[in-house]
């Protein structure tokens, strides 16, 4: 077993059940019966502590546990570049950008490390949303990481991404400065909004967006961020009026999202097409390199969903 330990609190809705029933519900990718054996093996504790798989929880118990056995298949992805200080790779939708996750068919980060010969642990030195696929990059070293976060506060990174939107945009260059924050009643902590739609806390935000092709239902577009807001290309192209197609949490069904979520929360989806992710790919990624100065482009193609989701050439 890995030495990694994600660490969780029991919610409300585990109050009064047996550990390994709670674990079976939450972590869908063992059975009751295999988290009573990690549990008989000492792999689990509860407040510090190894109890039995039948101990009866309590509402806000702290339990820490190995997230998943070293058997469990995790996606590969491509490595499209890589030197001393970091690795770039082609992260696949539905993957986590998290060393530790209770979905382990969504995170990779370990299998990659095993990959390139398991000397050195990798840290995202920025991270895609789970939906979101393409270049990600991650350091193999703390100074690395610092490095790249420099970078970025300095918007020396430069970014684009191609997204496939519902509906048909009606410019062919448009930049939207649009600040965002804290959406006020948002269906998870994660969701953000316009400040025109009475976002709390809205910081500036700006994207550029050029219309590459339309089929009349559809418009493929491909963007640059200026800035680095969460969620913030979904969040001004729903602005627009032309969310992502398989966009949820924005211009979306807020129930069905909420119903996604707490379906991921009691256990692992099994095929990563059992919920349709948001079409939006991070295509490109240029800067200076963080240390070496050395000029720096990395690309990731389109990748076959997102091709196949318009009527027009996708390159």
């Amino acid at each position: 077993m890995s030495d990694e330990r994600l660490e969780i609190a029991v919610p409300v809705a585990g109050e009064g059940l047996p550990l390994a029933e709670f674990l079976a519900r939450r972590f869908g990718y063992r059975d009751r019966e295999r988290w009573a054996r990690a549990i008989g093996h000492g792999e689990v504790r509860v407040d510090g502590q190894c109890v039995g798989p039948s101990a009866i929880l309590r509402a806000g118990q702290s339990l820490a546990l190995t997230p998943a056995d070293r058997d469990v298949d995790e996606p590969r992805v491509t490595v499209l570049w890589q030197d001393g200080h970091y690795v770039a790779v082609d992260k696949p939708p539905e993957c986590v950008c998290h060393r530790l996750s209770a979905f382990p068919r969504r995170t990779f980060v370990r299998a990659l490390e095993r990959e390139l010969g398991g000397a050195t642990r990798l840290e995202f030195a920025h991270r895609l949303d789970r939906g979101t696929s393409g270049v990600v990059v991650l350091a193999r070293n703390p100074a690395a990481v610092a490095a790249f976060h420099r970078m970025l506060e300095r918007h020396e990174l430069r970014k684009s991404y191609l997204a496939v939107v519902e509906g048909v945009a009606d410019f062919d260059r448009l930049t939207v400065d649009e600040p965002i924050g804290l959406h006020p009643h948002g269906v998870v902590a994660a969701q953000r909004a316009l400040a025109r739609d009475g976002a709390r806390d809205p910081r500036p935000a700006v994207t550029v967006f050029e219309r590459i092709a339309s089929d009349g239902v559809r418009t493929l577009l491909r963007a640059w961020p200026r800035t680095g807001r969460t969620h913030q290309i979904r969040v001004h192209l729903a602005g627009l009026g032309l969310p992502l197609v398989g966009e949820l949490l924005y211009g979306g069904d807020a129930a069905a999202y909420r119903s996604y979520a707490e379906r991921l929360a009691q256990r692992e989806l099994e095929e990563p097409t059992a919920v349709a992710r948001h079409l939006l790919h991070a295509e490109s990624l240029e800067c200076l390199h963080p240390i070496t100065r050395a000029p720096l482009h990395v690309g990731a193609p389109a990748p076959a969903d997102l091709r196949a989701s318009i009527a027009c050439a996708i390159g």
